[in-house]
Protein backbone atom coordinates (compact mmCIF):
# COMPACT_ATOMS: atom_id res chain seq x y z
CA UNK A 1 0.00 0.00 0.00
CA UNK A 2 1.15 3.54 -0.64
CA UNK A 3 1.72 5.93 2.09
CA UNK A 4 -1.19 8.63 1.74
CA UNK A 5 1.47 11.39 2.07
CA UNK A 6 2.96 10.82 -0.99
CA UNK A 7 -0.27 10.32 -3.06
CA UNK A 8 -1.42 13.78 -1.88
CA UNK A 9 2.47 15.05 -2.65
CA UNK A 10 1.80 13.49 -6.04
CA UNK A 11 -1.35 15.12 -6.45
CA UNK A 12 -0.74 18.38 -5.11
CA UNK A 13 2.83 18.42 -6.88
CA UNK A 14 0.52 18.13 -10.05
CA UNK A 15 -2.02 20.82 -9.23
CA UNK A 16 -0.84 24.82 -9.77
CA UNK A 17 0.35 25.76 -6.86
CA UNK A 18 1.87 28.80 -6.16
CA UNK A 19 5.12 27.08 -4.95
CA UNK A 20 6.69 23.65 -4.93
CA UNK A 21 5.96 21.46 -2.36
CA UNK A 22 8.04 18.53 -0.58
CA UNK A 23 8.06 15.88 1.87
CA UNK A 24 11.04 17.51 3.73
CA UNK A 25 12.62 21.49 3.58
CA UNK A 26 15.01 21.17 0.80
CA UNK A 27 19.03 21.48 1.52
CA UNK A 28 18.74 24.86 -1.09
CA UNK A 29 15.79 26.51 -0.26
CA UNK A 30 13.81 28.22 -2.79
CA UNK A 31 12.33 31.60 -1.60
CA UNK A 32 8.96 30.03 -1.56
CA UNK A 33 7.62 26.69 -0.97
CA UNK A 34 5.51 24.11 1.42
CA UNK A 35 6.78 21.00 3.15
CA UNK A 36 4.29 17.90 3.96
CA UNK A 37 4.59 15.88 6.46
CA UNK A 38 2.31 13.68 8.07
CA UNK A 39 1.99 13.82 11.77
CA UNK A 40 -0.48 10.63 13.07
CA UNK A 41 -2.38 8.40 11.58
CA UNK A 42 -5.24 6.08 13.42
CA UNK A 43 -7.76 3.33 11.74
CA UNK A 44 -11.19 2.04 12.47
CA UNK A 45 -13.32 -0.15 11.01
CA UNK A 46 -10.13 -0.50 8.02
CA UNK A 47 -10.94 3.04 7.44
CA UNK A 48 -7.92 5.36 7.78
CA UNK A 49 -6.99 9.28 9.29
CA UNK A 50 -4.28 10.88 8.74
CA UNK A 51 -3.61 14.42 10.08
CA UNK A 52 -1.12 16.15 7.82
CA UNK A 53 0.42 19.88 8.06
CA UNK A 54 1.71 21.70 5.17
CA UNK A 55 4.25 24.46 5.70
CA UNK A 56 4.26 27.09 3.75
CA UNK A 57 7.46 29.56 3.71
CA UNK A 58 8.00 32.78 2.13
CA UNK A 59 10.14 35.44 2.67
CA UNK A 60 7.23 37.31 4.42
CA UNK A 61 4.37 36.73 7.01
CA UNK A 62 2.15 37.96 4.67
CA UNK A 63 3.39 36.19 1.16
CA UNK A 64 3.69 33.09 3.76
CA UNK A 65 -0.28 33.27 4.58
CA UNK A 66 -1.06 33.81 0.87
CA UNK A 67 0.11 30.42 0.17
CA UNK A 68 -1.14 29.19 3.17
CA UNK A 69 -4.76 29.99 2.47
CA UNK A 70 -3.95 29.05 -1.12
CA UNK A 71 -2.85 25.98 -0.77
CA UNK A 72 -6.09 25.33 1.77
CA UNK A 73 -8.69 25.56 -1.19
CA UNK A 74 -6.84 23.53 -3.07
CA UNK A 75 -6.83 20.90 -0.04
CA UNK A 76 -10.37 21.32 0.97
CA UNK A 77 -11.78 21.41 -2.51
CA UNK A 78 -9.72 19.36 -4.84
CA UNK A 79 -8.07 16.84 -2.81
CA UNK A 80 -11.36 14.77 -1.75
CA UNK A 81 -11.55 14.30 -5.94
CA UNK A 82 -8.59 11.49 -5.27
CA UNK A 83 -9.87 7.80 -5.13
CA UNK A 84 -8.60 6.79 -2.15
CA UNK A 85 -9.79 10.23 -0.48
CA UNK A 86 -12.72 9.72 1.67
CA UNK A 87 -13.12 13.06 3.20
CA UNK A 88 -10.85 15.94 3.87
CA UNK A 89 -11.27 18.92 7.40
CA UNK A 90 -9.37 21.65 8.17
CA UNK A 91 -8.16 21.44 11.81
CA UNK A 92 -6.21 25.00 11.75
CA UNK A 93 -4.43 26.97 9.65
CA UNK A 94 -2.28 29.40 11.46
CA UNK A 95 1.43 31.30 11.89
CA UNK A 96 4.25 29.01 12.81
CA UNK A 97 7.37 31.25 11.76
CA UNK A 98 10.39 29.64 13.18
CA UNK A 99 11.47 31.66 15.97
CA UNK A 100 15.25 30.07 15.81
CA UNK A 101 15.94 30.99 12.07
CA UNK A 102 13.42 33.88 11.74
CA UNK A 103 11.76 31.82 8.97
CA UNK A 104 8.45 33.19 7.89
CA UNK A 105 6.05 29.97 7.61
CA UNK A 106 1.92 29.27 8.16
CA UNK A 107 1.30 25.81 8.74
CA UNK A 108 -2.35 23.92 7.77
CA UNK A 109 -3.00 20.87 9.69
CA UNK A 110 -5.47 18.68 7.84
CA UNK A 111 -7.45 15.22 8.85
CA UNK A 112 -8.01 13.32 5.57
CA UNK A 113 -10.16 10.12 5.88
CA UNK A 114 -8.39 7.93 3.02
CA UNK A 115 -8.69 3.98 2.78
Amino acid sequence: MKMIESTILSFLSEAELDAPIYMEVPARMPEEFYVLENTGQQMTNHVRTTTLAVQSYAQSMERAADLAYGIDEVILTRLPELDAVAGVRVNSVHNFTDQSTKQYRYQGVYVVTHY
